[in-house]
């Protein structure tokens, strides 16, 4: 019997980058005048450049920002034991820096996850909607992936956020919470 598909984001599902990014911000610019320490749990916007107007450049493809990356509470464990009963496929869009450094982080820290899908969006950008997801499971934090998918179960991961607040679907704001929902398929 061939097992189902989840297609798994990784920013602010597997792992917490807005908490990444913030200590990458803060180590780069704590110095600075006009600092201030942002927290990542007030984030409004993705990019974070209202918590971090700093920055002069995207933080998201420095090398401490995997350097300071850390797994959402309980995605490690979770994530290893339903690698057993379902296709695991993380899906994950960046630039060209971005994904090459995902892609280490990756190979070090989720060694049983065996296909990932990068998508750069360079200059244009560009959702999951160009992946065929029929008959899959799609879980991600960001609302528009989720409308835009072909995927037959769609979860949005954790809190209420501007960039899913429109989601009216299924919502799983932990680990335990989706593990326990995923555990219906």
């Amino acid at each position: 019997m061939q097992k189902k598909r989840i297609f798994l984001d990784f920013d602010g599902t597997i792992v917490n980058s807005r908490k990444a990014y913030c200590d990458v911000y803060s180590q780069l610019y704590s110095e600075c005048e006009h600092y201030e320490h942002p927290s990542w749990r007030d984030v409004t916007e993705w990019d974070l450049s209202k918590m971090c107007p700093l920055s002069r450049e995207d933080l998201f493809d420095h090398d401490l920002l995997f350097y300071y990356l850390e797994f959402m509470n309980g995605a490690k464990s979770k994530l290893e034991k339903l690698s057993t009963d379902f296709d695991i496929i993380i899906c994950t869009i960046g630039t060209y820096d971005n994904i090459s450094k995902k892609s280490q982080w990756i190979k070090n820290h989720l060694p049983y996850i065996k296909k990932t899908i990068f998508i750069n969006h360079g200059r244009n950008h560009m959702d999951k909607s160009i992946i065929d997801m029929s008959g899959g499971i799609i879980i991600d934090d960001v609302s528009s992936n989720l409308h835009n998918s072909n995927a037959e179960i769609k979860i949005c991961f954790g809190d209420e956020f501007e960039w899913n607040k429109d989601w009216l679907g299924k919502r799983c704001h932990s680990w335990c919470e989706l593990s326990k929902e995923l555990e219906k398929y």
